[in-house]
């Protein structure tokens, strides 16, 4: 028969054994190292940011959107990077992934909204928007910007309950002259009107 102390030493020492050998395995692991090296990328890309150099910035999001296809922030400054040359159709991919995948989904709504209406994709630019006011509804720059997109698209009586929602604001003076400005329009068109 075996002695509890023997036993003792003898799990000890399994539990030791064991313990180096996941360690040996994690450290030959690509998920200790690649955090180093993503960090590495990371500064690169915030250097270009910083440079004003989006194309750097998208060389190093690409690696390290190799390895992490779905982070919002990677993806974020991709499509920031991408919305810095004008590539619209690529903001558009880049913030419909970030609103597939992301845990922050409103955090892709500039970028996909902004994609679709510099490329004057009305339909999809209004179904993004409808998408993101769901998403986050009192967000007061989702809602300005949408209300910009419905006055440009001439849905001025959507607008202007969008821009009047938010005109009350000291902040929103965007609103504000978009209520003005739609409201003088409206002025206009009776005075035409009435001749």
């Amino acid at each position: 028969m075996l002695r509890p102390a023997f036993i003792r030493v003898g799990a000890a020492a399994a539990l030791l054994a064991a313990a180096w050998w996941t360690g040996a395995a994690l450290t030959r692991s690509r998920a200790l190292v690649a955090p180093l090296a993503g960090q590495n990328l990371w500064q690169r890309v915030t250097e270009a940011q910083q440079r004003k150099d989006p194309r750097a910035a998208l060389r190093h999001l690409r690696e390290l959107l190799r390895h992490d296809p779905d982070d919002p922030v990677y993806l974020t400054a991709q499509a920031q990077a991408y919305t810095e040359l004008g590539d619209w159709e690529a903001v558009a991919r880049v913030g419909e992934r970030l609103l597939e995948t992301s845990p922050f989904p409103d955090l892709a709504c500039a970028h996909v909204t902004q994609a679709y209406s510099m490329m004057e994709l009305q339909r999809e630019a209004l179904a993004a928007f409808e998408r993101c006011m769901r998403l986050d509804p009192d967000n007061p720059e989702g809602i300005l910007h949408f209300a910009q997109s419905l006055e440009h698209w001439g849905r001025f009586d959507e607008a202007e309950t969008l821009y009047a929602r938010l005109a009350r604001s000291p902040s929103m003076t965007g609103a504000a002259e978009g209520l003005a400005r739609l409201r003088s329009r409206r002025r206009e068109k009776a005075r035409g009107k009435s001749r």
